[in-house]
């Protein structure tokens, strides 16, 4: 069981969890400052996993959230002259090319039902879709 897992606001209602891949070896690099990470086995199985059985402050995600996306992070600008047309919205999945090393996938939630502050907490049982590696 994850517990805890927080999830933040980056462009609201969506809450979102990150988390990098690639190549551990690489990875580890970058994370150097943590004493320990989370390997998820599967990560095609975790929105799922959130959806079907996830809970916030004991309620179902599926019943306080329409929609769970994923999907890569994209590294990227997006400039606007706003003089001329109006500011962009915030994407949830593009982040400024100085972050590509990070390397980020995204699990975002529609927390539009509900209203949740800055963070929101999600216990998710995963059982054997994630292991503790300490670093």
């Amino acid at each position: 069981m994850l517990t805890n897992n927080i999830f933040i606001t980056a462009a609201p209602p969506w809450h979102v969890f990150c988390f990098s891949y690639g190549e551990f070896e690489v990875l580890k690099e970058r994370w150097a400052s943590y004493d320990a990470c989370v390997e998820i086995m599967n990560t095609y199985l975790v929105p799922a996993a959130i959806w079907n059985s996830g809970t916030i402050n004991g309620v179902a995600v599926n019943t306080l959230a329409p929609e769970i996306l994923m999907h890569p992070v994209s590294y990227t600008y997006r400039d606007r002259d706003i003089s001329l047309e109006d500011p962009a919205p915030p994407d949830i999945f593009t982040k400024a090319p100085s972050f590509a090393r990070d390397k980020e996938v995204r699990i975002a939630i529609d927390t539009s039902r509900q209203q949740f502050g800055d963070a929101v907490f999600i216990d998710v049982p995963l059982g054997s879709l994630v292991r503790r590696i300490d670093l």
